[in-house]
C-alpha cells in the first residue's frame, strides 16, 4: 500500500510517500526520487513493478517502491493510471487520455485530447473506461480508448473529480459541491449518494475488495457498504445450476423475495441469519424439483416459509432495522447473500 501527500509550505514542493507492507499498521517513507514531485496515484504492474503518476510524467520503480525513476510523458501532467485486463495501461494526464501496451515504455494517445483528465475507472466484466474531466463531466468509452461519449451530460453543471466501478458494474463519482453519484445502467442513467455525507465536497471514491466504499472529502474520510441493488422483478435464473439470486426488493420493508433454481431434485434448505449467526426464519426445509423457486420473508416476524424462530423481542413489531444474511443449502452446494431491511 502507498500513501502520498505533498507539501506547498514555502518555496518548493516537497513530496513524502510512505509504503506499508502490513495492510496500513505501519508505515515507512520511500520517496528516492520522487521528493520535489507531485504525486497523483501508484500503479501495480503484472510484473510486480510500480508506476507513479505526476506531474512531470510516470515515474517507475522495480524495487517495490524504495526508488523511483523518470519513465515516460515527461512533458505531461499525470493524474491517474489503469491497467486492463489485457496487460494495457491508460494515463490520464493534462492532455488526454494515453494508452501503452509494453508496461509503460511507449505511450500513443487514444482520445480527448482537449481535456484535462481527472481520475479513470475501469468495469472489469466487460472492460469500458470512465473518466473525469477536471472542471467537466464524466465520459465513457466502450472500444478500449479509440471513441468517448459524455454520459453526464443530463446532470446540472458538475465538477467531477474521483471515480470508481465496483463488481457488480455500478459507476460512483464525487464532485466538487454536489456529493456523490452513482449509476447502475454503466452512466446511461444517474441518481445522488449523499447520505451521511457532512460535506458535498467528495474528491475521491474508492472501493475495497469486500465492498465497502470510501469517500474522501473536505469532512474527513467516509466509508459505507456499497450500493445494494435487487435483482429485477421476473429475471430468470440459469436453471441448469444451483443458483441463490439477490433478493428483491433489497434494501426492503417489511416483505422481499427470494429466488433460487437447482438443476436436480435436492433436499433444499433456506434459513434467514442475523449477524450474530443466529438462525432466525427457516423459510424452505424441503424436497424440490428441478427449476426456478421463489420464497417470500416477511419481516414483520412471521415468515411466509416454514417457520419464524421467535427472534423478534416481545412488544417490537417485526425485526429491526439492518443487515441480515440467507443461506441456501441444497446437496452439497451452499451459498449466502446479504439483505437489508430499512424500516
Amino acid at each position: 500500500v502507498f500513501l502520498s501527500g505533498n507539501d506547498y509550505s514555502g518555496n518548493k514542493l516537497k513530496n513524502y510517500t510512505y509504503r506499508s507492507n502490513d495492510g496500513g499498521t505501519t508505515w515507512n517513507q520511500v520517496a528516492g526520487g520522487l521528493q520535489d514531485r507531485e504525486v497523483r496515484s501508484f500503479l501495480l504492474l503484472p510484473n510486480g513493478g510500480f508506476l507513479a503518476a505526476t506531474d512531470k510524467g510516470v515515474y517507475s520503480s522495480v524495487d517495490s517502491g524504495s526508488t523511483w525513476v523518470q519513465s515516460r510523458l515527461e512533458g505531461f501532467y499525470v493524474y491517474s493510471l489503469q491497467l486492463n485486463a489485457g496487460g494495457q495501461i491508460f494515463a490520464g494526464t493534462d492532455s488526454g487520455i494515453y494508452r501503452s501496451v509494453d508496461a509503460g515504455e511507449n505511450w500513443n494517445q487514444v482520445g480527448l485530447a482537449e481535456k484535462s483528465i481527472g481520475w479513470i475507472a475501469m468495469n472489469r466484466s466487460n472492460g469500458h473506461l470512465f473518466v473525469t474531466v477536471w472542471g467537466g463531466g464524466v465520459y465513457r468509452s466502450t472500444d478500449n480508448g479509440v471513441n468517448w461519449l459524455m454520459v453526464s451530460a443530463g446532470l446540472p453543471t458538475i465538477s467531477a473529480r474521483g471515480i470508481a466501478v465496483d463488481k457488480n458494474g455500478n459507476v460512483f463519482f464525487g464532485t466538487y459541491g454536489t456529493g456523490i453519484y452513482y449509476s447502475t445502467d454503466g452512466g446511461d442513467s444517474w441518481k445522488q449518494l449523499n447520505e451521511g455525507l457532512t460535506s458535498l465536497y467528495a474528491y475521491l471514491i474508492a472501493i475495497s475488495p469486500n465492498g465497502y466504499m470510501f469517500a474522501g472529502s473536505l469532512a474527513g474520510l467516509f466509508r459505507r457498504e456499497g450500493l445494494v441493488t435487487g435483482v429485477a422483478a421476473g429475471r430468470g435464473l440459469d436453471e441448469s445450476r444451483f443458483v441463490l439470486g439477490q433478493n428483491y426488493p433489497n434494501p426492503f420493508n417489511p416483505t422481499t423475495r427470494i429466488q433460487y433454481s437447482v438443476p436436480s431434485t435436492q433436499h433444499v434448505s433456506l434459513k434467514i441469519y442475523d449477524i450474530l449467526g443466529r438462525d432466525l426464519a427457516s423459510l424452505v426445509d424441503e424436497i424440490k424439483q428441478p427449476g426456478t423457486h421463489t420464497v417470500r420473508w416477511n419481516a414483520s416476524g412471521f415468515s411466509s416459509g416454514v417457520s419464524s424462530k421467535g427472534a423478534v423481542p416481545a412488544g417490537r413489531q417485526g425485526y429491526a432495522s439492518g443487515v441480515y444474511f440467507y443461506r441456501l443449502v441444497a446437496g452439497a452446494f451452499t451459498e449466502t447473500k446479504k439483505l437489508v431491511l430499512l424500516r
